[in-house]
Formats: structure tokens, C-alpha cells, sequence
């Protein structure tokens, strides 16, 4: 190779990286957040729908309650309380579970207080199943827990209060 070739690939690289940054910058928009438009709330919850929810589960639950997740793809990270992934825990007991209070049960061994979903997946969830589970789902639903707080297509509820 000669300089001027060597010359011409280091530039090409460049260029391209400075348009994948540029991209970037495009899609995630700081500057509101550097001069200070947006507070750091706003600009997760920009990105971010289920974060209304976790914010008001932050600030409303008791330290150290556990929070049962579903359809959250994994992000649960700005949550202050434990959260537990649970998508594979409902279809299983939705499956093995004879009614939606053994459901509640399997849940408050599990030390979970609350449940935060994902609204428009959990619709669509029950789809698949013979009858008997998505009786079992629209009854604990109903009868298991109460509403909390909704936003933005994401719902917290609070498992009702049963003993063990």
C-alpha cells in the first residue's frame, strides 16, 4: 500500500464513524438533557415508557417490596425496589395452577408484592391458550390484585392481601 491508500482508508473509517455518531446523536437527542431542558426523569421517560410507572413505584412502594415483572423485555433497571422477571413463571402457572388464587399464592411465596405489566403483551398473551388458562389469567386479573397506577401503556398492581 502506499501512504496516500493507507491515507484514504483511515479516512473512510472515520467518516464512517463520525456518521454512526452523528446517527446517534440524532436518535437520542441529549442536548436537552446537557443544557438542562430536561430533567433526568423526562429524558428516560422520552425513551423509556414504562419508566412513569417505575418512578411512581419508587417513590409510593415501601423500601424492599418485590415487584413481579411481565413483558418488560428486561428493563428493570431503574427501579430502586427488587423486580423479578416473571413472563416464564405466569405461562407455567397459568398452565399448572387449578385457579387464579393459587396463582396469587405461588406469587406471595415468592415474597412479590406488586406486579408491573406491560399492558398491550399481556392482551395479546393469552391468546394461545386453551380455555382454562385465560380463564385462570382474566380472573386473577379481576380478583387477585387491584390497580395502582397506569401510564403510558404500562400498569402497576398490588397483589391483594391473603395469608399464606
Amino acid at each position: 500500500f502506499t501512504i496516500g491508500a493507507v491515507g484514504a482508508v483511515l479516512v473512510g473509517l472515520v467518516v464512517q464513524n463520525l456518521s454512526y455518531v452523528v446517527g446517534q446523536f440524532q436518535v437520542i437527542q441529549p442536548l436537552g438533557y446537557i443544557e438542562g431542558a430536561l430533567s433526568r426523569g423526562q429524558y428516560i421517560q422520552k425513551y423509556r415508557a414504562e419508566y412513569d410507572v417505575i418512578r411512581y413505584a419508587n417513590a409510593h412502594l415501601t423500601p424492599g417490596e418485590k415487584i413481579f415483572c411481565l413483558f418488560m423485555g428486561n428493563r428493570i433497571y431503574y427501579s430502586d425496589h427488587e423486580m423479578v422477571q416473571g413472563d416464564d413463571f405466569l405461562k407455567n402457572a397459568l398452565l399448572r395452577s387449578e385457579s387464579a388464587a393459587d396463582i396469587s399464592y405461588r406469587l406471595r411465596k415468592m415474597r412479590v408484592k406488586h406486579i408491573l405489566v406491560r399492558i398491550d403483551v399481556l392482551n395479546g398473551f393469552a391468546d394461545g391458550f386453551e380455555p382454562g388458562p385465560r380463564r385462570r389469567l382474566d380472573s386473577f386479573f379481576m380478583f387477585e390484585v387491584d390497580p395502582v397506577y397506569m401510564s403510558q401503556g404500562y400498569a402497576l398492581f398490588k397483589l391483594r392481601e391473603r395469608s399464606l
